[in-house]
């Protein structure tokens, strides 16, 4: 049976990040952040990154755990180059990680950043379920 994690999706002022800043540069030492938690800055930067065809990745990924980028592309027939940029942000933000393979040509395998079945944004009714690849709302 699949783990049932979840990721939350929390907003940070940019008081908060300023003081989080503040604290890393006093103490010398990085920010840990919770590896269940992806932040942003607001729901419309939330919403703005988040497009249906990065819910459709994060599902297929946590539905098929495709070798690479480019089986992942031909999984849900979109184009290699645009899944690729769609992989990074998604690893920039926290939600999946790019795994070097022992292959040389460079290949790199897509998988979540820990092992989680849905997302929850906060202060919303919103849960993305991954084996569902589909938004749903709960109340």
């Amino acid at each position: 049976m699949r783990n049932s994690e979840t990721l939350y999706i929390h907003f940070v002022s940019l008081n908060e990040l300023k003081e989080r800043v503040g604290f890393v540069l006093e103490k010398k030492q990085a920010f840990k952040n919770q590896k269940q938690i992806v932040e942003f800055g607001d729901m419309t930067g939330y919403n703005r990154f988040m497009s249906f065809n990065k819910e459709v990745i994060l599902g297929e990924i946590y539905n098929n755990a495709p070798e690479s980028i480019y089986k992942l592309a031909n999984n849900i027939n979109r184009n290699y180059a645009s899944v690729h940029r769609d992989c990074q942000a998604l690893e920039a933000m926290g939600f999946i990680k790019l795994i070097e393979t022992d292959t040389n040509r460079g290949q790199v395998r897509p998988t979540l950043s820990f092992n989680y079945s849905s997302i929850q944004v906060e202060g919303t009714f919103v849960t993305i379920e991954l084996a569902k690849n589909s938004r749903n709302k709960t109340a």
